[in-house]
């Protein structure tokens, strides 16, 4: 009788390891799919990253041909202009109107 509820028990205990291990099995599948949509996203934040620095490179040279147009203008006699962009403004306001540029 001794055996028989030794046994149960052991019975009992193989099952609840084989949930608990299912279980754990379960939580690796969710957890590598996860994984797997981190590293999807981290490699579209890598490229949006490159994209952006690209994009701020170019903006940055345009920065400095844009300033470079101004200190010409600013040292260029008035009255001559080289059909590239315009100072509109009046005052210390000045608004710098580029062709093809929206407003």
């Amino acid at each position: 009788l001794e055996m028989r509820a030794r046994l149960e028990h052991l019975e009992k205990e193989e099952a609840r390891l084989i949930a608990f291990n299912d279980a754990i099995r379960a939580s690796n599948v969710a957890l590598k799919g996860s994984s797997d949509g981190l590293k999807k996203e981290k490699e579209g934040l890598v490229l949006e990253r490159a994209r952006l620095c690209s994009e701020l490179e170019a903006l940055e040279g345009r920065n400095k041909e844009l300033q470079n147009l101004l200190h010409d203008q600013a040292t260029r006699p008035h009255g001559h202009s080289s059909g590239f962009a315009s100072r509109r403004g009046s005052g210390n306001s000045t608004t710098l109107s580029l062709p093809g540029s929206p407003r």
